[in-house]
């Protein structure tokens, strides 16, 4: 005890002032060490204006407020993330998937080798929020600096062909104009907001439109409807494949029997996929 006695004696505030000087100093070198600012290139998919609807996509009007060169700014008035990249798509009439390439201010930790913003570390999966100039809204991100250019995913052509039945089975007012099947010709192109091909019309085929009907005895037959018409259409389509799994339109999945967004101009039809070559 006397010993501790003669030490609290000897140090003065000085003393106090200095070892904390030192402590932050150190602070600040090891945070200079394991922790590093820098701007990084993310890329999101914008979800639904309500985060708890994040599997949805935005309504048209919403979609094509993104633009390229938006920035948003810190209370300091500073940069703290810009938009340099927009991919947008139709995914049906009224909605559009929106991909935005971003590049943030993130932060870089050694330890854990992940970089973060705003408390949130930017890996796949995480919800983001941003407050650009023309929208705000909340995003998944798909990329990060962790998944950008992933070895395990291929994007090529395939050739496919869909089944559009004019005639609905139960009720005409389901049913396709065969006016809007004819506006579908070989060369229709399904574009995204870069110009770059989605999917192409190779072949168009119709036909009288095909019932199932059922006559006195129970007996079900199949009738050409005089009015209505069929569309097989054979189409080059991108694909993009992930381990295994092949993908369109951003989330439809490549199977035989599931139904296919197309999104042409000036139609809008959900084919069925009859074959895949």
């Amino acid at each position: 005890m006397k010993h501790i006695t003669i030490f609290k004696r000897k140090v003065t505030y000085f003393d106090f002032i200095l070892g904390g000087v030192f402590i932050i100093v150190m602070l600040g070198v090891f945070l200079f060490l394991y922790r590093k600012n820098e701007y990084v290139n993310i890329r999101v998919k914008v979800t639904d204006q309500d985060v708890l609807y994040a599997s949805t996509d935005p309504k048209s009007w919403y979609a094509n407020r993104f633009e390229v060169g938006d920035i948003e700014l810190d209370e300091l008035g500073r940069t703290i993330s810009q938009i340099t990249g927009v991919e947008t798509f139709n995914m049906s009439p009224d909605t559009k998937a929106v991909y935005l390439d971003i590049k943030i201010k993130a932060v870089y930790d050694r330890r854990t080798k992940l970089y973060s913003a705003r408390g949130i570390n930017l890996t796949f999966g995480n919800t983001i929020r941003f407050n650009f100039s023309n929208a705000s809204f909340y995003a998944l991100i798909t990329e990060s600096p962790g998944t950008l250019n992933q070895k395990d995913l291929t994007v090529e052509e395939k050739e496919i062909t869909v089944l559009e039945r004019g005639p609905a089975l139960n009720s005409s007012a389901d049913s396709i104009e065969p006016e809007v099947l004819e506006k579908i010709k070989k060369g229709d192109e399904i574009t995204d907001s870069n110009g770059d091909t989605l999917a192409e019309v190779e072949n168009v085929v119709l036909r009288p439109g095909q019932r199932v009907v059922q006559n006195a005895a129970g007996n079900l037959l199949l009738r050409y409807d005089p009015y209505y018409k069929d569309a097989i259409i054979t189409l080059k389509i991108r694909v993009e494949k992930y381990k295994g799994d092949e993908f369109v339109f951003d989330n439809v999945p490549l199977k035989l029997g599931s139904y296919l967004p197309l999104n042409f101009t000036y139609e809008s039809i959900w084919p069925v996929i009859t074959d895949i070559k």
